[in-house]
């Protein structure tokens, strides 16, 4: 037996009870993890997380690699798995599920960012032929945006910095994307005030559906220790969400009922796509791609018109130019980042492969097989050289462009870097000029 066909998964936004449900699991019998793979207990959560540390940081890859991040609204690409980086996450995922949780009849991980990546986790439930049970955890935002303004925060930990009026939102999209990524599998809805009150019913149904698990009464003694009525330290009495628009209450009102109704489900996940439809960015503009050369006395360029696709696509220029005449290109008018899959030269010959250079304020690397171009906003974010062939030549180029404000703030950052050692060896420089310093010898 590699995995156990019925995992538990344990979705919800932070400070909505994860913990303490997976902690009460956890001695029922279901494994979680080794206590040395966990975020350690800390002053905001005494009782521990229980979550994997290796897990967190494998999610936060896969958010960083589509230009998202722990609070993000916006879904993955449509795309996602034509983006080279895919099988690389898909791959890892599976390979961490095997590794951590191989033999074990009863096992289940927390990862409230699972809600986030869904169609990566469901491609990773599919290839291992699991059938996971899902346990949403919900709480009256009102109440998470007052435990966050409990908390003693500290860079480096487990928990996000406080995120005041943006957790209503955030709450939103982990709640009905957890709702979502469960579909019509097996859910347990645990609303947070109800199952401090009384969490036997909401951990027996959990374990009931597994089917194959009979915890003692001392498990069961264990596991309710875990879950104490003084937790709930903050309360949304008095405080309204009137103000917020219908979806939240009516999504809140869903999961308090803790029954599952699926045209009921749907309908909110419905809206609430429709509500991200609106939220998402404008797609990118029309731009054109272009290569300039020296030919003669004189500059000569070639440009060709196309509409960024958010997935692969072929652009094509007819280069007039002599052989070894080097090209400097833009890709697009922002920074931005370039995947490029195939990039040759046709000629009368045949075909040459382009050897592609990055400009100055852009960075080249080489990713499974295809290049990643960081593209700075510049007239040259790439060079390539013509074949020694005899052209004309046809320049051939399949590629899949992203750009957004986290690509270009990476831009700027990297572009400050660069200035900031351009300035320290310029001092460093003018020091040694001024006898501050030795020589080299």
């Amino acid at each position: 037996m590699e995995l156990s066909e019925r995992p538990i998964v344990v979705l919800g936004m932070q400070r909505s009870g994860t913990s303490a449900v997976s902690g009460a699991l956890s001695r029922l019998g279901i494994y979680m993890g080794a206590d040395e793979d966990f975020f350690p207990p800390d002053a905001n959560n005494a009782g521990g997380y229980f979550e994997q540390r290796a897990l967190t940081t494998i999610n936060h890859k896969c958010l960083a690699f589509y230009q998202m991040h722990a609070t993000s609204l916006r879904p993955l690409p449509t795309s996602w798995k034509s983006y080279p980086q895919a099988k690389m996450l898909v791959e890892e995922l599976r390979g961490f599920l095997v590794e951590k949780f191989r033999g074990r009849l009863l096992w289940g991980f927390k990862q409230p960012m699972a809600s986030l990546l869904e169609p990566i986790y469901s491609a990773v439930f599919t290839e291992l032929g699991l059938s996971p049970q899902y346990v949403v955890c919900v709480r009256n935002p009102i109440e998470i945006q007052a435990s966050e303004a409990d908390w003693k925060y500290q860079p480096g930990g487990r928990q996000m910095a406080p995120l005041g009026a943006h957790a209503i939102g955030a709450w939103l999209r982990y709640t009905l994307g957890a709702l979502e990524a469960a579909g019509e599998r097996p859910l347990t809805i645990i609303h947070y005030s109800s199952f401090l009150e009384n969490p036997r019913p909401f951990l027996f149904d959990i374990v009931e559906k597994q089917g194959s698990s009979a915890p003692s009464e001392q498990q069961w003694s264990e596991a309710l220790s875990c879950v104490r009525p003084d937790m709930r330290r903050q309360n949304s009495s008095g405080k309204s969400l009137g103000e917020y628009p219908s979806i939240v209450r009516e999504t809140l009102a869903y999961c308090a009922s803790s029954k599952f109704d699926a045209t009921r489900q749907s309908a909110l996940v419905k809206e609430f796509n429709g509500w991200l439809d609106m939220l998402e960015p404008p797609r990118l503009s029309g731009t054109r791609l272009g290569f300039a050369w020296k030919g003669g006395n004189a500059i000569q360029s070639v440009q060709e018109p196309f509409l960024p696709a958010g997935d692969w696509q072929t652009v094509r220029l007819e280069i007039n130019a002599e052989p070894l005449t080097e090209l400097n290109g833009l890709f697009y008018n922002k920074p931005c980042r370039v995947w490029i899959k195939r990039c040759v030269f046709i000629h009368e010959g045949g075909e040459t492969a382009a050897s592609i250079y990055s400009g100055p304020g852009s960075h080249l690397t080489s990713f499974e097989g295809t290049y990643r171009l960081e593209g700075a906003y510049e007239a040259r974010q790439i060079s390539l050289a013509t074949p020694a062939a005899k052209g004309p030549y046809t320049l051939e180029i399949e590629f899949l462009l992203e750009s957004g404000s986290q690509i270009i703030n990476d831009s700027a950052s990297r572009i400050a870097g660069r200035l900031h050692e351009c300035a320290a060896r310029r001092h460093t420089l003018e020091r040694r000029l001024n006898g501050g310093l030795e020589r080299p010898r």
